[in-house]
């Protein structure tokens, strides 16, 4: 089964190796690994990846910081049609040797998304298991899993949101156990590292900020919209309507540039 891992960097050059390496040492082999620099010129990765000699490894530069969560809409829909699945592993972040092959274990046929839990390091050096949360029906916004699941290309690009910078996974994880058929994987092989100066420990837009919140109330008000329709088709809609049509068409653009990389590759 065909699978595009996508790392989105920004400023990570002391852990994009580790990340693109534990892709790359998948025992599941069927993949691509993406990197995207999301228009980092002062940081890029290249430099940190100088040696990783494998076929496999796709470097693809965005042409200005627009953050991870439009690295990721562009990621998905460049992988529509092309592979069978997406997984998305963030440039501080990396995988056990067996989770990709975990998670497709558990997929079967007619799965949208395969979540799991993670396991959560802190800088002082505590690690922590964090197990995954289904939500009731009609929940408001929570954290129920990490995006680094395993999604079907389609499913993630009708519920990515290239508009927002922050927590949008919430969003996104809880529309698919709404909207989707959703396997669960016994594995917690996906080992999220919190470090200082990330975008979720700055003072700025960190967790508790000002910012974060006005970001999670407007995400909330959304989902409620979201969540009225009958199915994913409807709430991909209702999302639609409230990104701006600028944003869209560069998605899109970058996706089809994506998209001609990675036919050359295969």
């Amino acid at each position: 089964m065909s699978v595009l891992v996508s790392v989105p960097y920004w400023r990570t050059p002391g852990t994009v190796r580790r990340a693109v390496e534990s892709a790359l040492a998948q025992t599941h082999r069927d993949l691509l690994c993406v990197v995207l620099n999301d228009g980092d010129s002062g940081a890029p990765p290249w430099p940190a990846l100088d040696g990783v000699d494998d076929p496999r490894l796709v470097r693809h530069d965005l042409p200005a910081n627009r953050g991870r969560y439009f690295a990721d809409a562009v990621a998905a829909r460049a992988a529509v049609g092309w592979c069978e699945w997406w997984m998305p592993v963030d440039s501080d972040d990396h995988l056990d040797p067996g989770r990709l092959a975990a998670l497709l274990a558990a997929a079967g046929t007619e799965v949208d998304v395969v979540m799991s839990g993670w396991t959560q390091h802190l800088p002082g050096g505590e690690v922590r298991l964090r197990p995954l949360r289904r939500p009731a029906l009609g929940t408001p916004v929570r954290a129920v899993a990490h995006l680094s699941s395993l999604w079907r290309p389609a499913f993630a690009a009708a519920l990515a949101n290239p508009g927002e910078r922050m927590a949008w996974d919430q969003v996104m994880t809880t529309a698919a156990w709404t909207f989707g058929r959703v396997a669960v994987a016994d594995d917690a092989g996906y080992h999220r590292v919190v470090r200082e100066g990330s975008l979720m420990r700055s003072r700025t837009h960190g967790k508790g900020t000002r910012v974060r919140r006005a970001a999670k109330r407007r995400q909330r008000r959304l989902w409620r919209e979201m969540r009225t329709g009958p199915d994913l088709a409807a709430a991909s809609a209702v999302l639609s309507d409230h990104l701006d049509r600028a944003t869209v068409r560069q998605v899109a653009h970058e996706a089809a540039r994506l998209r001609e990389v990675l036919e050359v590759v295969r």
